[in-house]
């Protein structure tokens, strides 16, 4: 698992091609400890870890470039409810650090949750942005079938 979390930095800790362990260890133990990844062994085979401890390594991954813009697809999809209230004060945080997260989405919850804003796209156009205040279940499904919200109509 290590390996896995520290693949997408390999060229930022290395010298002439040759890798500094030491770096590595210290990026993997601030990334499980971040994400909190219940792994037991880092050495762990990922493909053996609980289906929420896979999202994080990947999300893990990504993070340790540390990326100016996130985008992210249905991420929380099959993961437990602890790994998503997790994952959505992650998601919180980073945002507050001033990280710029697209986050796409097919749960209604989830985007209500995490998102201050919507964008709602209806046969390849832009059909409604929704903003923290409207951000209400029966708005994002009447945008969504391109149409406007009872209270917005009229």
């Amino acid at each position: 698992m290590g390996e896995n979390l520290t693949l997408s930095t390999l060229s930022r800790n290395s010298f002439v091609g040759v890798l500094r362990p030491r770096r590595l260890r210290g990026l993997i133990r601030t990334l499980i400890a971040d994400l909190q990844i219940h792994a037991g062994n880092p050495v762990r085979p990922v493909a053996q870890l609980s289906g929420g401890n896979q999202q994080k390594v990947l999300l893990a991954r990504a993070l340790s470039l540390n990326p100016r813009v996130l985008v992210l697809n249905d991420p929380l999809r099959g993961v437990d409810q602890g790994v998503k209230r997790e994952l959505y004060d992650l998601f919180t945080r980073l945002a507050g650090e001033g990280m710029a997260i697209i986050l796409l989405s097919t749960e209604l919850e989830e985007l209500m949750m995490v998102c201050p804003r919507v964008a709602v796209f209806h046969e390849h156009s832009l059909f409604a942005v929704l903003e923290e205040d409207e951000l209400k279940q029966e708005n994002l499904v009447a945008a969504m079938f391109a149409q406007r919200a009872k209270e917005e109509a009229g």
